[in-house]
């Protein structure tokens, strides 16, 4: 899963807290926080509060960015000739 779907679907449902670990790597610096008493308190508060903001832009990027690229493609005027690309060739 990603962290965005995470943050959106994942973290809302489960209370006690949940980590997306985006690279097995960072699992030990993960773990080790969760397993302190002194760091786990902290480091939930962290992780929920950036799971928050996640969820407050919106938690689709992929609309965002999509749109993004359409809105840059209509501002800087691009013309495709459709017609003439392999996708209208292999249609025919």
């Amino acid at each position: 899963t990603s962290h965005p779907h995470t943050s959106v679907k994942i973290a809302p449902e489960y209370a006690p807290g949940v980590v997306h670990v985006l690279d097995a790597s960072r699992v030990v610096n993960v773990v080790s926080a969760l397993l302190s008493r002194e760091q786990k308190p902290a480091f939930l508060r962290e992780v929920a509060d950036k799971q928050r903001a996640a969820r407050r832009c919106g938690g689709n990027h992929q609309q965002l960015a999509t749109a993004r690229v359409l809105q840059g493609g209509i501002l800087h005027g691009s013309v495709h000739d459709w017609a003439a690309s392999l996708i209208a060739a292999r249609i025919r």
